[in-house]
């Protein structure tokens, strides 16, 4: 786990990622699934020990090119609350995550 910043009554669970674009699409795909598989685990871990998650994600230095490939090759790449996005998108899964957190206090 490597970031859980506290937003008042809940948590944010951000997790970093650098994963070659130099392997192989399988390969690529295997390491992000497992990324993805971590995520979930720890954000599991977090909520039987109690915490309210307002969100969790992976932020990776894959491009849209690169996750566009593997979302086309059928590899599952995650949903709005739980799953992956690229560093230069992170900005904005933050600000979303936190005016949600505003609005419903």
């Amino acid at each position: 786990m490597d970031f859980i910043p506290v937003l008042r009554d809940s948590h944010l669970l951000i997790e970093c990622k650098i994963r070659s674009v130099a392997l192989s699409a399988k390969q690529l795909a295997r390491n992000v699934r497992e990324a993805v598989k971590q995520l979930d685990e720890h954000a599991d871990l977090l909520k039987k020990a109690g915490w309210i998650l307002r969100g969790s994600v992976c932020v990776v230095n894959l491009s849209d090119r690169d996750l566009t490939s593997l979302r086309r090759d059928g590899f599952p790449i995650g949903n709005a609350e739980n799953g992956m996005i690229r560093y230069e998108r992170f900005s904005e899964w933050l600000r979303a995550k936190t005016r949600a957190g505003t609005r419903a206090s």
